[in-house]
């Protein structure tokens, strides 16, 4: 490890049962790094980049983590409640079996991002796309946006259900074989009566851009 300008650059190294708890550590590089059973929570990370990294067992329960970038970087079985991943870029990053409620990841932009088996319910995405972002095996109740960015967002059949319920959406048919009408309050009428019909089939379609399927 070692000072580049003014922040801290670290590579090809291991920590486990380390604690960064409420430490700042902004702008900070890692490159080649593994976290076993580290803890983050209320840690300032701020504008620091990842890259080939992986969170193995760590607490991350309100970390800072925004305006950074991830590359490459793995979060397995991490406690990350109402972490924030605010204005972050992701690549080629994989959340598995992570609690991630509350979580923020607001005006992000993902690029092959997943998550699998994670707890997502509250969590926010404002203003961030979810094309090809795969949901299916997480939990995403109650989670807060807009709306457009779910547009292409890969979800199962009841989440699609839930989500209809955020959204506004009317579904008149429960067993979703029928064509259904859509309505957003904040539009206006004529605004909503331009929404195409949604059809459900063989529980494979696309709901108002939204895919989704049974796994």
């Amino acid at each position: 490890s070692g000072y580049k300008k003014d922040s801290l650059s670290f590579s090809s190294c291991k920590f486990e049962k380390w604690t960064f708890m409420a430490r700042p550590c902004r702008m900070a590089r890692f490159i080649d790094i593994i976290f076993k059973n580290c803890d983050f929570s209320l840690a300032d990370l701020g504008g620091s980049s990842f890259i080939r990294v992986e969170f193995t067992d760590c607490k991350l329960s309100g970390t800072n983590l925004s305006e950074g970038t991830f590359n490459q970087v793995l979060f397995n079985n991490c406690h990350g409640k109402y972490s924030l991943f605010n204005n972050d870029k992701f690549t080629g990053t994989s959340f598995s079996s992570c609690d991630l409620q509350g979580v923020v990841l607001d005006e992000c932009k993902l690029h092959s991002i997943y998550f699998d088996a994670c707890n997502l319910s509250e969590a926010e995405f404002y203003y961030t796309p979810l094309k090809g972002v795969d949901f299916r095996t997480s939990v995403i109740d109650r989670i807060r946006l807009n709306g457009p960015e779910l547009k292409g967002a890969i979800v199962n059949s009841f989440q699609a259900a839930d989500l209809a319920r955020i959204l506004g959406v009317i579904i008149e048919d429960q067993s979703l074989k029928s064509y259904t009408k859509t309505c957003f309050p904040s539009f206006s009428k004529n605004t909503c009566s331009s929404f195409p019909l949604v059809r459900f089939r063989n529980h494979n379609s696309v709901f108002e851009g939204i895919s989704h399927s049974r796994k």
